[in-house]
């Protein structure tokens, strides 16, 4: 039973004493220019992966500072949206205003930002300041259909935001 790396270990002893000194320095220097080389092809694979993690890592970066910019300008816009939300709450409150209340008929929401008013038997000098005061308010009338019946007005609006 002989010990497979001391015989291995052994033959490469007996062979190095064998040859001469040039053959010794020719062997040593392939050694170590196989090293080198092997080394080299090494360290360049762990280089060009760590430069293409990089680039990766940069463009995720410059990904997520784009998303950061989106995100901050949709919450800006969402306040925005949310500070002009139209509810019905403000067209009862522009009817208090403008002694109009009495004469709603019916206020329905007819979409997120659009509201359905009927009025009936309205004073026109008080339909005409509810008019106003929707217009300062910023409101946009989509839809206005006007009859004037014995010195009153009746009216179907639709307004958005």
């Amino acid at each position: 039973m002989y010990n497979i790396r001391g015989y291995f270990l052994s033959k490469i002893v007996i062979f190095f004493e064998n040859i001469t000194d040039r053959e010794k320095k020719i062997l040593i220097l392939g050694i170590y220019l196989f090293v080198l080389i092997l080394g080299y092809y090494l360290i360049d694979f762990g280089l060009k992966k760590v430069k293409t993690l990089e680039e990766k890592l940069e463009t995720e970066k410059k990904k997520y500072i784009e998303l950061n910019k989106l995100v901050l300008e949709y919450k800006s816009k969402k306040e925005v949206s949310k500070s002009n939300n139209l509810s019905l709450s403000d067209i009862d409150n522009l009817s208090k205003e403008t002694n109009t209340k009495n004469n709603i008929v019916s206020i329905k929401p007819l979409s997120e930002n659009q509201i359905e008013i009927i009025l009936e038997k309205v004073n026109p000098a008080d339909f005409l300041q509810f008019l106003q005061k929707i217009k300062q308010k910023k409101y946009r009338i989509t839809f206005i259909k006007v009859e004037k019946l014995k010195g009153k007005i009746n009216s179907r609006l639709v307004i958005e935001e």
